[in-house]
């Protein structure tokens, strides 16, 4: 049960419309995404970076991560690549599998991104015989986009050649090769992967609509070869 809430949470989350800025808050302008999954681990770490309007000095950003299926955010940290050694910044569990956190605003006037890494532990989990899933929650501002549009969130999720990704939430992918990209007017509160290694098959979304259309074709030739045996 606690699993079912988890995910309707976080449908809701990836899917509420975007709230309009209000006066004396910042808003996001756009959030990019890059991971890199740590080999032989099933870890994985993810750098994000931000660009906000209406923030000055001090400010204090708020920020919210929510844990998905065995996935945990142990470490948030910023500032290494600004000159400094990297800070780290403590999670405030809310409820159940949500998380907040504030980070100020001191890297420099406005237009000037914010990073922050993070480390997921048990970000790979094995599903089946040559399947895994992946899952990297996504640190999303708690402010709101000045305009939900195509492109406000990107995400890169370099894996290993010998990986084919065969689903992916909460949209499609795009690009090829070893780099799938996912791109949303939204910032969704994980990114999920489905991947097959090697020669692995597994049952996906697509395999099953084609076996579904198969299965009504055969039946729609099975009626007109009936229908024409009794009318010959």
């Amino acid at each position: 049960m606690t699993r079912f809430r988890t995910a309707l949470f976080l449908a809701a989350a990836v899917l509420a419309p975007p709230r309009t800025p209000v006066e004396g808050q910042g808003w996001v302008r756009s959030v990019g995404m890059e991971v890199s999954l740590l080999s032989g681990t099933g870890d994985a770490v993810v750098e994000m970076t931000y660009d906000f309007g209406g923030v000055a000095a001090g400010d204090p950003v708020p920020f919210r991560i929510l844990a998905f299926a065995g996935a945990q955010v142990d470490t948030v940290e910023f500032g290494w690549r600004d000159g400094g050694a990297a800070r780290s910044v403590p999670l405030v569990p809310v409820r159940g599998a949500l998380d907040t956190l504030t980070i100020p605003w001191d890297v420099g006037p406005e237009g000037i991104p914010l990073r922050v890494r993070y480390h997921v532990a048990d970000a790979v989990e094995a599903e089946g015989a040559g399947m895994l899933r992946i899952h990297l929650p996504v640190l999303a501002p708690a402010w709101p986009p000045q305009e939900a549009e195509p492109g406000l969130f990107r995400a890169r999720v370099p894996v290993p050649p010998e990986w084919v990704v065969t689903e992916s939430f909460p949209t499609s992918l795009s690009g090829g090769g070893g780099e799938p990209s996912i791109t949303l007017a939204v910032v969704p509160s994980v990114v999920t992967l489905r991947v097959r290694i090697g020669d692995a098959r597994g049952v996906t979304l697509p395999l099953i609509l084609d076996a579904a259309a198969l299965a009504v074709l055969l039946v729609f030739a099975g009626l007109g070869w009936r229908h024409l045996r009794v009318t010959g």
